[in-house]
């Protein structure tokens, strides 16, 4: 047998993916030596074929949004079988993130006013995904990359090593995670080019391998999404949990076969595409589940008036929130009319019956003032870019 590298790490990072250089990025700014492990080679992650865009309650479209209704969105979206505090994580710290790109020189397409821009997307009320043209996924792993290579340039500078703290081992396969009676201790793997063994002594591993998909004939998953991570964590003891919910994209190309499974993006449904079926029918209104019926469009006429109106044509939830109008102003016009004067008043969320105090819904236990009001919209720029290192 080759001699067996062993290579000494704080944490280990395996997959290469936006998660995992996230992970990397993170590990390496709270001062851990790290190294990441790519199968493939290096930036060649599914997440480059992410085209649409990255969802985030910024408000830059509309300002209405919040984070609050992106978890509302998410949870129903996942028709309530999602682990809450994940969705209440990821509404909450995903403008963040988006913002953190920026400042890592993402560049992310424009409204008229300067600001993020953002798009429709299937199960958003508002239009809330980031986007880069119709290459998102291909901009965030160039950002992570950089960002990568700079803080190797910053170790280079003052260590005299650019791989001191931070190295990325490319074409490198891990078969097994070792441990030390029940705790994580490294992970053993080969370099492809090679052959070579290579032992990572690690106390902590971060398996950020991307899904199952490609165990399927026809998917919009990359070639990579062979389960790696999830043998190896079910090598090394651990439990895997909802393993019936497998990610394909709803939309993808049938002809001609090269090109059979790659994903027809989802910004051309949020861009006003419809789906139909072979007979030419918009087959969709009859999947909506009862239990949200009343808060979809029924007529092919309506989901329409979502794209050329939607402030007069969209549905709202029946248990969103108690909305409130403006205060008395006189500075905005009725279209061809005169000033426009608003009342302030609390009104029950529609769909609800009566209530006697105007601060809930009989429908949910949510006090309808703890969701975002219509007014003062936020800010999404923040004073200070976030904290690095």
């Amino acid at each position: 047998m080759s001699e067996i590298k062993r290579l000494p790490y704080d944490v280990v990072v395996i997959g290469a993916g936006g998660a995992g250089l996230r992970a990397a990025i993170e590990a390496r700014q709270q001062g851990k030596k790290t190294a990441i492990i790519s199968k493939s080679l290096f930036g060649k992650a599914h997440t480059v074929m992410a085209e649409g865009g990255a969802a985030a309650a910024l408000g830059n479209v509309n300002p209405r949004d919040r984070w609050q209704v992106h978890f509302r969105d998410t949870i129903r979206g996942g028709k309530f079988l999602n682990d809450p505090r994940m969705a209440e994580l990821h509404a909450k710290e995903s403008a963040d993130r988006i913002l953190e790109l920026e400042y890592w020189g993402a560049l992310f397409d424009r409204t008229s006013d300067g600001k993020i821009s953002q798009r429709n997307f299937g199960g958003h009320e508002y239009p809330r995904l980031a986007h880069v043209g119709d290459r998102t996924g291909l901009e965030m792993i160039r950002t992570l990359q950089q960002r990568v290579v700079q803080l190797q340039q910053a170790d280079a500078v003052e260590l005299g090593d650019p791989d001191a703290m931070l190295k990325v081992y490319a074409e490198t396969t891990v078969t097994e995670l070792l441990k030390d009676g029940d705790r994580i201790a490294g992970a053993f793997g080969y370099i492809r080019e090679n052959g070579a063994f290579v032992l990572f002594e690690a106390p902590a591993v971060i398996l950020a391998t991307g899904g199952v998909g490609k165990s399927f004939k026809v998917t919009s998953n990359s070639w990579e999404y062979t389960g790696d991570g999830h043998a190896l964590a079910l090598r090394a003891g651990a439990t895997l949990l909802n393993m019936e919910f497998v990610q394909f994209h709803p939309t993808g190309m049938v002809w001609p076969p090269s090109v059979k499974g790659i994903l027809v993006t989802e910004s051309v449904r949020g861009d006003g595409g419809v789906l139909r079926n072979s007979e030419g029918e918009r087959f969709m209104f009859n999947y909506v589940p009862d239990v949200f019926r009343s808060q979809y469009a029924e007529t092919e006429e309506e989901a329409d008036g979502w794209y050329t109106d939607p402030e007069n044509h969209r549905r709202r939830p029946s248990c969103s929130r108690a909305t409130r109008s403006r205060a008395p102003s006189t500075t905005r016009s009725r279209k061809g009319g005169g000033p426009r004067t608003a009342v302030s008043t609390w009104t029950s969320p529609p769909g609800c019956r009566p209530v006697r105090s105007p601060g809930g819904c009989r429908r949910c236990t949510t006090s309808s003032r703890s969701w975002p009001m219509s007014t003062s919209p936020p800010n999404p720029w923040r004073s200070a870019p976030p904290a690095t290192t």
